[in-house]
């Protein structure tokens, strides 16, 4: 692992200790059980898919094995697919945190660790959405 890619990885490690222990969350009630176990899992999600990344990382070079896969026409449609999902998760936080500013902390980490940082605001804003929700 180079020192770019090390240097991404503590870039995603502050932002996530930001999201999980630094900002101002609006106020809800408390979840049921049930939604406290989903939660969980999700939580697990996030550590797994984060040490994956992690070890994809050291196994494999990213741009190269992106040179590979972009030229083949589902390398092009995940890669669209992947994008057209974060801009679809920008316009619910946006939706939901009302700010402009907002939007943008959450969409420019968005787009260099991809479907990451979705999980990561699902898990720390899940006790408002549920509520949402109706939950």
């Amino acid at each position: 692992m180079n020192i770019q890619t090390k240097l991404i990885y503590l870039l995603l490690f502050l932002f996530s200790g930001y999201a999980f222990g630094f900002q101002e969350l609006p106020k809800a009630k408390p979840l049921r059980v049930e939604l406290l176990y989903v939660k969980y899992i999700l939580l697990g999600a996030l550590v797994s898919f984060v040490a994956y990344t992690i070890y994809c990382s050291f196994k494999e070079n990213f741009v190269k094995s992106f040179r590979k896969i972009f030229p083949l026409l589902w390398g092009r449609q995940v890669g669209i697919d992947l994008y057209i999902g974060i801009f679809l998760f920008s316009f619910f936080v946006f939706m939901i945190e009302k700010s402009v500013v907002i939007l943008f902390l959450w969409l420019l980490p968005s787009i260099i660790f991809g479907n990451i940082i979705p999980l990561v605001y699902l898990i720390t804003h899940f006790e408002f959405i549920c509520g949402l929700f109706g939950f």
